[in-house]
């Protein structure tokens, strides 16, 4: 009688992912866990990803998979995450009234339906505001900045305040 003893453990994976990717953010970073230690591990993702190392930096949305194996046993464990792309820019129109002799102050608008934006104005003789709908009484062109702080994206978009100041 033979007796035959052995372990054949297949390894425990976990895979983690620390964020979406962003127009401030354009990597994400996966972090892999294998116990027990010393596998041969492999991420695979889109585009041809592949990786040896147990924590990687990633440029492209996608499923990621971490795949060990137990080198002795043959026995294979994974694990997968999906990073998320956020790379959308702020909805954004502006427009603006007339000057004139009976109206001499117009507002110009950033109209958006985004959420939480941050604003900046620039303009003639070197006009700056970081108001969303800011009140101007020079005429010209004007151009603002819109920046989502969700994501980083920003969008620009100019108006052309016109005088009519004829009596």
């Amino acid at each position: 009688t033979i007796t035959v003893g052995g372990s054949t453990p297949a390894p425990v994976v976990s895979a983690t992912v620390n964020g979406p990717i962003t127009c401030i953010a354009p990597n994400a970073v996966l972090t892999g866990t294998v116990q027990p230690g010393g596998m041969n591990i492999l991420w695979t993702g889109p585009n041809g990803f592949l990786s040896n190392n147990l924590t990687v930096s990633v440029s492209a949305p996608g499923l990621y998979t971490l795949r060990a194996t137990n080198t002795q046993n043959g026995c294979t464990a994974t694990a997968s995450v999906t990073v998320i792309e956020n790379k959308t820019q702020p909805d954004l129109n502006v427009f603006s009234g007339f000057i004139t002799c009976a109206n001499p102050n117009v507002t110009i608008y950033a109209n958006t339906n985004t959420p939480g934006l941050t604003f900046k104005w620039s303009g003639p003789n070197g006009y700056s505001s970081t108001a969303q709908n800011p009140v101007v009484n020079i005429g010209g062109f004007y151009a603002v900045t819109a920046t989502n702080p969700a994501n980083g994206c920003t969008k620009t978009s100019s108006v052309s305040v016109n005088t009519n100041l004829t009596k």
